[in-house]
């Protein structure tokens, strides 16, 4: 899965003499060997509130945002204090799970770390030691694993979403529709639609292959709430695809076989 990560380095020496940064190099040549994605960086130093306006910013356009640097426990690293006010979940685990892989390669002084990771809106990130080691290892060890385990889909909901595919119900109601935009908001390039037809008998057969069909392209995911009630058919759609152009694309071409299907069971 293409990501895009911002990579924000906390450092007085770097920010002063940005030729000083060693980080750059290794996440591109991670990010490159392991098809991540791109990746864009910024400087800061130590600063609590430039900290924190960086990663704001960072929520609103990537995926992974990596804070690194700034994780010990001297006076000056703050960037753990900078960013969990920030965060809308934290997930502690990851920094346990960090510095137990870093145990292997600088041994005790991992547990000096005090890196952690969250999610803030659609993104998720970490705050890990700025060492060069450190941050190939949160990338090889950690996010590319990660990725392929669908992270990011699980924090905005789509993981759990899909286990649901077809539903079925006796009748839709306004706030069913409600659940299934407030379920989909948090998902970027998303697309909704709801179709109410009279007289004819609900296609379920043909709405699960055509939700198949959908789930055979990569790109795209997609889930249906289903109901009649009265001769009157109800049919929310949920699509997500990477890029919203191919969305739209299978959106017009579900709801032209639906249709079809409609006006011939209609005679």
């Amino acid at each position: 899965m293409a990501v895009r990560i911002s990579v924000i380095i906390v450092s007085d020496v770097v920010y002063l003499d940005q030729a000083r940064d060693k980080l750059r190099s290794v996440v591109e040549e991670v990010v490159k060997s392991r098809r991540l994605g791109e990746a864009v960086f910024h400087h800061t130093p130590n600063d609590k509130l430039r900290l924190r306006l960086l990663v704001l910013k960072a929520a609103l356009d990537s995926d992974i945002i990596i804070v690194a640097g700034g994780t010990g426990p001297a006076p000056r690293d703050i960037s753990v204090e900078a960013v969990r006010p920030l965060l809308d979940k934290e997930i502690m685990g990851m920094g346990e799970m960090f510095r137990h892989v870093s145990e292997k390669e600088v041994g005790v002084r991992a547990y000096l770390s005090r890196a952690t990771a969250g999610v803030l809106g659609d993104s998720l990130i970490f705050v890990v030691p700025g060492s060069p080691n450190a941050v190939r290892t949160l990338l090889e060890e950690i996010i590319a694993p990660l990725l392929e385990e669908e992270g990011l889909e699980m924090i905005r909901g789509e993981s759990h979403w899909r286990e649901g595919g077809l539903i079925l119900r006796s009748n839709i109601n306004e706030h069913d529709a409600i659940v299934v935009f407030k379920h989909g908001v948090s998902r970027p390039r998303a697309l909704y639609t709801q179709v109410v037809v009279r007289g004819y008998t609900p296609p379920i057969d043909k709405v699960r292959e055509v939700l198949e069909m959908v789930r055979s392209r990569r790109y795209v995911e997609a889930s249906a709430l289903v109901a009649e009630d009265g001769g009157k058919i109800g049919l929310i759609f949920s699509f997500s695809a990477d890029e919203h152009i191919k969305g739209l694309k299978v959106l017009l071409e579900v709801l032209e076989t639906l249709l079809t299907v409609m006006r011939e069971a209609g005679g």
